[in-house]
């Protein structure tokens, strides 16, 4: 059998799986309904019961009702215990008595005191769950609302006091990635904290594939960020399974949803590697925002999708064309003055201009032949007597049928604010003592401050001899400015040092504000948000953080139990602090120094450690002190611990030894 035929007959099999769960659901909830009117006709029956007996029945039944939504809108414990005239702990206690009561109907038939009748649908559908192990809630309330219509209890409600009754439990999931991504753990085995960083690491992995990936490369990515973590590869697609913007594809790869993708460029190259072929900058902007419109994300405007994209080194333009290729699919990508030279080399004699074209028109037929007439006029090339052209080289071949020509369609305008955008991005550097900004902040700032055209502001950085621009990840540049001034002034300068915690308590902060104090005192310009706070009133918090990141030769980032999970939560200061440094950490990597006031072991990097800065080095404070800091010094002053020589010329020479003759006479 061929591999598509095998595919074929997963997805038929998958489907048909799928089909046969949820005629199970739909049997499962309809006894449960069933059996839920059925318990509430009961309690709110008041006929051979006393007073006392009847109130409290029909207490009950008020309660698991309104707790689920069962006959009227849902609601809280605290606003079920405000109408019922009791306790929030008595409204859980009642609540807990009603599940008891519908779990005995259920699983201990024979012991009610109803019909004795058997529910199996319910008891099967609950092992088919357990199975599980894992499963996405709002996926599973989403399948259920398109197969099941129901018109007397609604699905949500039934879904809900069907997972309580299965003593299920139910994982609210605050991480940012995962929001609105609550879970069910159906089984006991399941590690809640585990699962969770798991799952977290997955679509992490999967997302920054941008396209499809296969199972065993998305374990190496995951193994990769869970260092020390072992789990199986049954795992990672049960956490694929979970995880409702990841989508399994016919071919059995993992992909994340289209609107999940982080930036534009992103979306265009996923476009690309689907569609096979190479797009104009219009068809892929269509084909993207046609994706986006029934979705959270806002429309892509064109200017940002064509800066992104020309930002994105995996994307590259066909010259002038308009049409966009994927790298790596290794497409010429010649200029115009690379196709007309190579054109008159390859017929070796003058030709006219239509000839040229022609010919160019063969390998890139979206060129328009305005570009033709935009470049030939280029002093690479001569025109002579009859309309042709040469190479500027041959004109000692033909110095007497040149003809002097003008360039067309050239027009140079002065820019009168071209001196002031330069003026102000030195300034901007100076402001934040540094010599390395991202490209997009620096247009952002004089856009927002200046109103200068974004468009300027990228010609006067890539026109001017002073910025030098470099990429720094795939779709961000970083410009350096090489300053005119002496520096002899910098080499002299300590090294200033801005000091990150998680405010863990009052001795903690404490121990904190001692340890920048000893920094100062060894030469180096420390600063924590206290001290700057001293400093200056009506603190801009977000402003600082940033300020520390960019402004400071060095972050030193003490770790802590509560530092982890602040940052992992994206929570307050340290988790904007967090995104910032994961964002930055891969350009600047001696930047960032990890420390922590524990000494370090396995068990305490599992405690203090986010996960995205898992595998990196931290400096043991306890350890280092014992060597009077060396490790810490080290790294704030970017010195060497061990000077290695230089690798000499020559290596040794080794004698060869001579193989004796084989015999076996003694």
């Amino acid at each position: 059998m061929c591999l598509q035929n095998i595919t074929d007959a997963a997805a038929i099999a998958n489907r048909y799986q799928r089909c046969n769960q949820f005629e199970k659901m739909r049997e499962a909830l309809t006894d449960l309904k069933e059996i839920v009117q059925s318990y509430l006709s009961g309690l709110r029956f008041s006929q051979n019961k006393t007073k006392s007996k009847s109130e409290r029945d029909s207490r009950k039944a008020d309660v698991i009702s309104f707790t689920y939504g069962l006959e009227n809108k849902k609601y809280s414990r605290e606003e079920i215990a405000l109408l019922s005239d009791v306790t929030y702990e008595r409204v859980r206690q009642i609540n807990k008595d009603a599940l008891k009561d519908l779990k005995k109907q259920i699983f201990e038939p024979e012991k009610s005191s109803l019909f004795g009748e058997s529910y199996e649908s319910l008891i099967k559908l609950k092992e088919e769950l357990i199975e599980r192990k894992v499963i996405s809630y709002y996926s599973l309330l989403s399948d259920v609302n398109e197969k099941i219509k129901e018109e007397t209890i609604k699905n949500e409600s039934l879904l809900n006091l069907l997972l309580d009754v299965f003593d299920f439990d139910y994982i609210n999931i605050k991480l940012h990635l995962l929001k609105d991504n609550d879970l069910i753990i159906t089984s006991t085995e399941i590690d809640k904290k585990k699962i969770l960083q798991l799952c977290y690491a997955t679509y992490i992995v999967v997302e920054q594939n941008t396209i499809p990936v296969e199972l065993n490369d998305l374990i190496i990515g995951v193994k990769g960020k869970l260092k020390g973590f072992t789990f199986s590869k049954r795992d990672i697609e049960m956490a694929c399974e979970a995880i409702d913007a990841i989508s399994i594809q016919s071919d059995g790869k993992y992909s994340i949803s289209f609107d999940k993708l982080s930036s534009s460029s992103d979306m265009a190259y996923r476009i690309l590697f689907e569609e096979n072929k190479k797009l104009k900058l219009a068809e892929i902007l269509k084909i993207i925002n046609h994706r986006l419109l029934r979705t959270d994300r806002k429309r892509i405007i064109k200017g940002s999708l064509n800066s992104q994209m020309n930002m994105d080194k995996r994307l590259m333009p066909l010259g002038k064309s308009g049409y966009w290729t994927l790298r790596e699919w290794q497409e010429e990508n010649k200029t115009m003055y690379d196709l007309i030279t190579e054109t008159l080399t390859l017929f070796d004699k003058p030709l006219k201009k239509e000839t040229i074209f022609t010919q160019i028109h063969k390998t890139r037929p979206n060129i328009p032949i305005r570009s033709l007439d935009t470049v030939i006029y280029n002093k690479r090339y001569c025109k002579i007597k009859g309309n042709k052209y040469i190479l500027s080289e041959w004109r000692d071949l033909y110095k007497d049928e040149i003809i002097i020509t003008k360039p067309k369609n050239i027009i140079v305008k002065e820019n009168p604010v071209t001196e002031q955008i330069k003026r102000q991005v030195i300034n901007l550097f100076k402001e934040n003592n540094s010599t390395s900004i991202l490209l997009s902040t620096i247009v952002k700032t004089l856009n927002k401050n200046f109103n200068f055209p974004k468009g300027s502001i990228y010609n006067v950085i890539s026109e001017n001899p002073e910025f030098e621009t470099k990429f720094v990840s795939k779709v961000k540049k970083m410009v350096m400015y090489k300053s005119q001034n002496d520096n002899s002034e910098s080499s002299t300068k300590s090294t200033s040092v801005f000091v990150s915690y998680s405010w863990d308590g009052k001795d903690h902060k404490e121990k904190v504000i001692s340890f920048v104090e000893f920094l100062r005192t060894k030469g180096f310009e420390a600063d924590m948000d206290i001290k700057l706070m001293q400093d200056e009133t009506a603190v801009d918090f977000n402003r600082l953080m940033h300020k520390g990141i960019l402004k400071y030769d060095k972050v030193l980032v003490i770790l802590s139990p509560n530092y982890k999970t602040k940052a992992e939560a994206f929570e307050g200061g340290v988790g904007k602090e967090y995104r910032f440094i994961c964002s930055n950490i891969d350009k600047n990597p001696k930047k960032y120094v990890f420390t922590s006031f524990e000494p370090i072991t396995n068990d305490t990097i599992n405690e203090i450690v986010p996960i995205e800065f898992k595998g990196r080095e931290i400096v043991d404070l306890v350890k280092d002190e014992t060597n009077k800091f060396e490790a810490l010094f080290s790294k704030l002053t970017d010195t060497k611990v061990y000077k290695f020589s230089d690798v000499a010329k020559n290596t040794p020479l080794v004698e060869s030894k001579r193989i004796m003759p084989f015999t076996l006479k003694k």
